[in-house]
């Protein structure tokens, strides 16, 4: 008995370290990676989350670009030249002050965000095309206006951290982190944006207990940016609550509305979408790609004065004779 004692004592350590590797090849999910555990992700919060400062800080009506889904490695690949033809078209509109109502407006465009899904395949020549597309982007920004900020601001994706991709996307993404907020001053009054870490189809207790305690000290009215959608506009789409417990849930959506929630912005349903829920907003944006996105890309116009942001969608094909449609979100 003693003898086989021993024998079972040798194959258990065994057996666990089998299944820590394959666990590690396969990217199931487990405390030892920073990949696909939201939690491991955040394990130290700090970490995990930059303060990007303030990165505009002006007066009247500003407008950033926005998109989505962009899937570098997809077959086929994501169509470029429209979406930087239409950033010249924008500075020639800047330069000869022509003032337009359909966001070809005659003002720079600030900032550009990416709500996730850079990569198909999270391969690192996947963020090196992102990497080399998003520098002709932030130059075309900042010809027309040198002042515009020097990065895309990239939410973590779903797709992003496929295999090796997370550790790829920290390289070459900015800011790197899986969370971020950032502020902006539009006639004296701020704004505050936060990115957050839904690329497993949940956040994860570390991540809300963290973001509990940025929202209730931040008075600010905020934008919530995230990969996976706030609501589950269909019943085959995840949202990025789909994993968590009924009092998780309450939790998330007291955080929100009580603390000068007003949009939620998102991706990764390719369709797109949009929830009203009492007083705020969840739009999801059509993808970059073609998957039922139509090559779509945003700009979106913050008036503080007159509590209004528009979004206005455009697609690669029709942007010349302006956008596809707009839609205008309540501001606190």
């Amino acid at each position: 008995m003693k003898k086989t004692g021993k024998k079972r004592l040798l194959f258990v350590p065994l057996i666990a370290a089998l299944f820590l590797a394959s666990a590690c090849s396969f990217g199931f999910p487990n405390t030892l990676m920073n990949t696909n555990n939201p939690n491991a992700r955040w394990k130290n919060p700090s970490g995990s989350f930059k303060e990007l400062g303030t990165i505009y800080n002006g007066f009247g009506p500003y407008y950033f670009l926005l998109f989505s889904d962009i899937h570098f490695g997809k077959k086929n690949g994501p169509s470029q030249e429209e979406f930087l033809n239409f950033i010249d078209y924008h500075n020639q509109k800047v330069m000869n002050g022509e003032p337009h109502e359909d966001s070809h407006a005659a003002t720079p465009y600030r900032f550009c965000l990416f709500l996730g899904d850079a990569a198909e395949h999270g391969e690192e020549k996947e963020f090196q095309q992102f990497a080399a597309f998003e520098k002709k982007v932030i130059e075309k920004l900042r010809e027309g206006d040198p002042s515009s900020f020097e990065r895309i601001i990239c939410v973590l994706g779903n797709h992003d951290i496929y295999s090796k991709g997370y550790g790829y996307w920290h390289k070459y993404m900015f800011p790197g982190t899986p969370g971020f907020k950032f502020t902006t001053v539009s006639g004296g009054k701020t704004r505050s944006f936060y990115g957050t870490d839904s690329a497993s189809s949940c956040f994860g207790s570390n991540q809300l207990d963290f973001l509990e305690e940025k929202f209730t000290s931040d008075p600010n009215p905020k934008i919530f940016l995230s990969h996976e959608p706030y609501s589950q506009l269909e019943p085959e789409n995840k949202s990025f609550m789909v994993s968590f417990d009924q009092e998780e849930k309450l939790k998330m959506m007291k955080l929100l509305f009580e603390n000068n929630f007003d949009a939620f912005l998102s991706g990764h349903v390719h369709s797109g979408g949009i929830t009203v829920r009492d007083e705020t907003v969840d739009y999801t944006v059509k993808s970059f790609t073609n998957n039922g996105g139509e090559h779509s890309f945003y700009t979106i116009k913050i008036d503080e004065q007159n509590k209004k942001a528009t979004v206005y969608r455009f697609t690669e094909e029709t942007w010349k004779t302006g956008p596809k449609a707009s839609y205008a979100i309540a501001l606190k």
